[in-house]
C-alpha cells in the first residue's frame, strides 16, 4: 500500500456501502431482513450483515486451503508464516510461481497438493499481512490462538 493512500469508497465492506441507502444507520441495524418487529417471536435484527455463511458456497475450495495450511504447519510450524519477514513480498512471489506453475502441472510436486490450493492460500496469507498492516491495533483470532499455541508450548504442556 502506497503510505497515507486511503481506502477508496467502493472498497468498503459491503454492509458499510448498503447502510448508505438507508437514511439513519441506528435503524438501519434495528431491521429485520423479513420485516419482522424485533419484539416478534423469530425476528433477527440482522439485515445488511455480512453473509459469512457464504463461504460454505466454497467448501472444497477452503478445505484445499486447509490442507495447504496444514502442509506448512508441518513443514515449517503452525502460524510461522505470520512472522515472516517481508511476508507480503514473499508470499506474493510464492504465489505468482505457483501461479506459473499451475500451467505446467495440477499437482506441486513438493507437497503433492495443487497448485491452486497453493496460489489462493498465498493470497489470503498476503492480504491478511496487508489488513494488518493497515490497522494492526485490531485482534485477530488467529494471533490470539498463536499467543495460546506459543504459551503452551513454553509451558511444556
Amino acid at each position: 500500500m502506497v503510505e497515507n493512500e486511503k481506502r477508496p469508497e467502493r472498497d468498503a465492506p459491503v454492509w458499510e456501502r448498503l447502510r448508505e441507502s438507508v437514511p439513519d444507520p441506528v435503524i438501519y441495524y434495528q431491521l429485520d431482513p423479513d420485516g419482522l418487529d424485533a419484539h416478534d417471536p423469530g425476528a433477527k435484527l440482522d439485515a445488511g450483515k455480512p453473509l459469512a455463511g457464504c463461504l460454505l458456497d466454497v467448501s472444497r475450495a477452503l478445505e484445499a486451503v486447509v490442507d495447504v495450511f496444514t502442509y506448512g504447519a508441518g513443514k515449517y510450524s503452525r502460524g510461522g508464516w505470520q512472522r515472516v519477514d517481508r511476508g507480503v513480498e514473499r508470499y506474493t512471489d510464492a504465489m505468482l510461481r505457483h501461479l506459473l506453475q499451475e500451467g505446467r502441472s495440477v499437482y506441486d510436486a513438493e507437497s503433492g497438493l495443487r497448485h491452486a490450493a497453493q496460489v489462493a492460500w498465498n493470497a489470503l496469507t498476503r492480504l491478511e499481512l496487508m489488513l494488518r498492516e493497515e490497522d494492526p491495533a485490531r485482534e485477530t483470532l488467529s494471533a490470539e490462538c498463536l499467543n495460546l499455541h506459543d504459551a503452551k508450548h513454553a509451558s511444556g504442556t
